[in-house]
């Protein structure tokens, strides 16, 4: 019904053609985007038809036949106006725009340039209204754009986590955010675009699959699109503390290399999720089960502790000739952590006997990784192309952890405690690749595309354990494991997509898909006990060896229509059949293997309601499959009071994703504002199964001893998460800043069973985040920020451990470039937690500064002193809240040392003469003559 009267309220009777074209540099020939081309009708010049180009510089529209006045825009470019002529579907071809230089009498005229606009699905940042210090770079900038922000080394964009950045719509350094925006300094950027990136078959098809993530495109000044720049550093300081890095970017007219590498121990790290392989081999709290969303999220960034890291990275991206396009990059790196960690964790049993847990432990890891990524197009014809994306990684950790550790009831009473050592070596690797095949048909909207996609993955494993534990009864007794285990797991997934499109009438699209998957993955896990010195006997009840394979087929219609200029809507369902097949070959013979039929539907909106306002809506249904660890039934011991397991019975989710969006832009005003909610639910939800023994006791034929915990993932239903943001951005014209300010509340429900019984943990999340940035001058530049967050938890079966707590953070920085090229910078953040255990509520202030001198040729060297933790406060506290428990977590840190710097900033840019394209504008003086 409501795309009823969508339809109807849209103009569908004038026969109008589909018209392309570019727009590029006329001295670089890369593609500018987010350029602006306005049609005027020849009779009628009040009438106007817009269209931007998008990240490869491409225009589409859809014209009225007739002729028209053509004129194409750029913000710093001279315009182009040229005669149009519209009767017939086809391409214009490459218009060329050259950089306007606008002087009179040595005064520069500036124009004022607005901070936000809206492009379409776009959301573009003009770098110049936001001012920022001579060295800073890309992170520093996005930081002060509404919507953006980047914290705990996650990138996130309009309430997002950003996947992916590009540059001059690129892809730089692969999948590793963080690492792309570090690099990239902030003077070679023009614009800023947030977009959500479509998958290449998506792109392709203009029907959305799903598979869209959040994305951050940069914009090059085009007189810093060639030359070679970047910074090299070495610094020394007390405690023997060190640090040195360089980054050294290379551009030309059709390639860019850029080389990184840093060697440090004082905490840099250049990590993605893919760097963190193995990393807490010997960490049994997160073995067997379902890691907590808080969990997963932080991964995304560096390690707790204190890390030595030698890293080494390349990036490179080209065109080789006019057919084929190459972007890739290589990253190694390797770290020493050591980390002393304190924890308390309650755990929900009854209202009389909750458990209490305090650990105490050393860890130490050395871990070693190697990335590779690809993405190689060959474009064959205008109707055919090939898209290859290969991936490669391979990881080695090793890592040990000697920890003491010990249970206790809510009286105080002690029930078991244990001194542990035990430690792992992890090897592995992954490959992935996807092949893209596409062909266009001359009918408009008719299209063929083959989808093969191939990975594969192995893990080598070898832990041992030596473990000490005491179990007070009436009698005080003990026992001892001391062992070695072997793992090997290997997996692989085969999947192949059929895509076929057929273009319904002038704005429809209709969509047939089919695709198979197929993962198997088989995983052996052999325990053995030190037998007279020799680790020969093996112990069943810690051993196992399975395969598991899980088989989809799924077929998809879709329908995809187009409003207006810039609004579509699409409709569609797929019907997937899937195959859960467990084959256990040890301890004993079981096969379990079970089917599942799922209708997955799902509905897009983008809706334009003006140049300036859009809405965006999306509804999801996906499977998920449950994990080899989760589905291997054997015990995890590494904690012996701590176990785990998991379990051959799980099914499938089935969860319903939906996402809303409304933007509002003023660029006049330089205003922004954003509402976002998001909400999932997840039915036969994998959560978890806790078992606290209160007494001596065997469950699944696992021994607990009164006061051990056994957890096992089992399927729950009543999962809820909703979240909700609010930005809101304005121009302080009387301090010349800009304000930023983020609202949001987080509602989770998560279910969970202790001892057989449904505890449902309700979290509901109010944040606040208010953001002041300077935007004076190069020379001053400071950000005043604050940040609240207030929790409150409740759960259903012991609301007497219901629990409020609140934490902020107030933080302020500045750099100040004051007389003769002194340099001031300072930072300090203050962190307050209330309502945590016992002595982990603090309030303490961390304070770093330096000061330094500018000198050499252009000030490219610098001379610095900086005093890091100058008030010796520096803490790490985190609490997690689960659906069984709730830990607070203090850190090891860093604390005050003294550090002597210097930075020597390489700038060579090759800048050339401009030149308006004269051919254009000979066409364009013929015209005006003839009318």
């Amino acid at each position: 019904m409501l795309l009823f009267f969508v339809m109807v309220g849209v103009e569908g009777f004038s026969q109008k053609v589909k018209i392309q074209g570019k727009i590029a540099d006329s001295t670089t020939k890369e593609p500018l985007v987010g350029a602006t081309l306005v049609f005027s009708k020849f009779r009628d010049t009040a009438t106007k038809f817009y269209a931007t180009t998008d990240i490869n510089g491409i225009f589409r529209i859809d014209l009225e036949k007739g002729g028209y006045q053509l004129q194409a825009r750029y913000v710093g470019y001279s315009s182009i106006v040229t005669p149009l002529r519209a009767n017939e579907d086809g391409t214009i071809g490459t218009i060329y725009l050259a950089e306007l230089a606008l002087t009179v009498k040595g005064v520069e005229i500036i124009r004022r340039i607005p901070p936000v606009q809206i492009n379409g699905d776009t959301t573009q940042y003009n770098a110049s209204a936001f001012k920022t210090n001579p060295d800073a770079n890309a992170e520093d900038l996005v930081k002060k754009m509404p919507g953006i922000s980047v914290e705990n080394g996650t990138v996130q964009a309009e309430g997002e986590d950003v996947k992916k950045v590009l540059v001059d719509g690129k892809e730089f350094f692969g999948d590793d955010p963080k690492l792309a925006l570090k690099t990239i300094p902030a003077e070679m950027i023009d614009k800023v675009q947030v977009f959500d990136q479509a998958s290449d078959q998506a792109a392709f098809t203009g029907i959305d699959d799903g598979n869209s993530s959040k994305a951050i495109n940069i914009i090059t000044k085009a007189d810093k699109r060639r030359g070679t720049f970047g910074r090299i550093y070495g610094g020394y300081g007390t405690g023997e503390r060190y640090n040195t890095g360089a980054t050294i970017n290379i551009l030309k007219e059709n390639s860019r290399f850029t080389f990184l590498a840093l060697s440090n121990n004082i905490n840099e790290q250049n990590f993605s999720v893919q760097d963190l392989f193995g990393i807490g081999g010997g960490n049994s709290r997160t073995r067997g089960y379902r890691l907590p969303s808080e969990v997963t999220d932080f991964l995304v960034g560096p390690q707790n502790g204190v890390s030595t890291t030698h890293s080494l990275g390349m990036n490179y991206s080209g065109n080789w000739g006019k057919k084929f396009k190459i972007t890739g990059s290589y990253f190694f790196n390797t770290s020493d952590n050591e980390n002393n960690q304190f924890l308390t964790r309650t755990t929900f049993v009854e209202a009389d006997s909750n458990q209490f847990y305090n650990e105490t432990s050393l860890q130490e890891s050395q871990n070693f990784n190697h990335r590779l990524n690809l993405r190689l197009e060959y474009t064959i014809d205008s109707n055919n192309s090939i898209i290859a994306t290969p991936r490669f990684s391979l990881q080695a950790n090793n890592s040990k952890n000697n920890l003491i550790g010990k249970s206790q009831l809510q009286s105080e009473q002690p029930i078991n405690s244990l001194l542990n050592n035990n430690g792992a070596s992890v090897e592995g690797y992954n490959f992935s690749n996807n092949l893209l095949l596409r062909h266009k048909f001359n009918k408009p909207g008719r299209t063929l595309s083959l989808n093969i996609g191939t990975d594969i993955n192995n893990q080598n494993t070898d832990r041992y354990l030596l473990s000490v534990n005491e179990f007070y009864r009436t009698i005080t007794t003990s026992d001892s494991i001391d062992q070695i285990t072997d793992i090997v797991s290997d997996g692989n997934t085969l999947s192949s997509k059929l895509t076929y499109t057929e273009g319904i009438g002038k704005k429809g699209l209709l969509q047939f898909s089919y695709e198979l998957n197929k993962t198997t993955n088989e995983t052996d896990k052999f325990t053995f006990n030190n037998e007279q010195g020799a680790y020969t006997d093996i112990d069943s009840t810690l051993s196992n060896a399975f395969t598991n394979n899980y088989t989809t087929h799924e077929g998809g219609l879709d329908y995809s229509y187009t409003i207006g200029k810039k609004s579509n809507i699409s409709v569609g369902a797929d019907y997937q059949y899937a195959i859960l097949d467990v084959d256990q070959k040890f301890p004993s013979t079981v096969n379990i293997n079970r089917s599942f039929t799922n209708i997955l539907p799902n509905v897009s909106l983008r809706l334009a309601l003006s140049k300036s306002k859009d809405i965006r809506v999306r509804y999801r249904t996906r499977t998920n499959a449950p994990s080899a660890t989760q589905l291997q039934d054997v015990v995890d011991n590494t904690n012996p009071i701590l176990l785990s397991t998991g379990n051959p019975n799980l099914k499938q989710e089935y969860n319903h994703f939906m996402f809303g969006r409304y933007r509002l832009a003023n660029p006049e005003k330089g205003r922004m504002l954003f509402f976002i909610l998001l909400g999932s639910t997840t039915q036969n939800y994998i959560s978890n199964s806790t078992i606290i023994a209160d007494r001596d006791t065997v469950v699944n034929g696992v021994v607990l001893n009164r006061g051990s915990q056994l957890t096992s993932p089992v399927n729950l239903d009543g999962n809820w998460n909703m979240r909700g943001f609010i930005f809101y951005s304005f121009p302080l014209k009387a301090i010349k800043s800009n304000f930023n300010t983020r609202s949001g509340a987080r509602y989770s429900r998560v279910p969970a069973l202790i001892n057989n019984q449904t505890n449902f943990s309700n979290t509901t999340t109010l944040t606040e985040q208010v953001t002041i940035s300077s935007n004076i001058s190069e020379k001053v530049d400071f950000t005043l920020g604050y940040s609240a967050n207030y929790n409150i938890v409740k759960n259903t079966i012991l609301p007497q451990l219901n629990n409020n707590f609140f934490y902020h953070t107030a933080s302020a920085n500045l750099t100040w470039i004051f007389w003769k090229d002194i340099v001031f910078r300072t930072d300090a953040n203050q962190t307050l937690y209330s309502g945590l255990t016992g002595s982990f509520n603090q309030n303490y202030l961390l304070w770093n500064a330096s000061i330094g001198k500018k000198f050499l040729k252009g000030n490219a060297g610098e001379l610095a002193l900086s005093v890091f933790d100058i008030l010796n406060q520096n803490n790490s506290i985190n609490r997690e809240v689960t659906q069984t428990f709730v830990e607070d977590t203090r850190t090891q840190v860093l604390n005050r040392y003294f550090m002597l710097t210097f930075t020597y900033t390489l700038r060579a840019y090759k800048t050339e003469n401009k030149e308006e394209n004269q051919d254009m504008q000979r066409r364009y003086d013929r015209w005006k003559q003839r009318r």
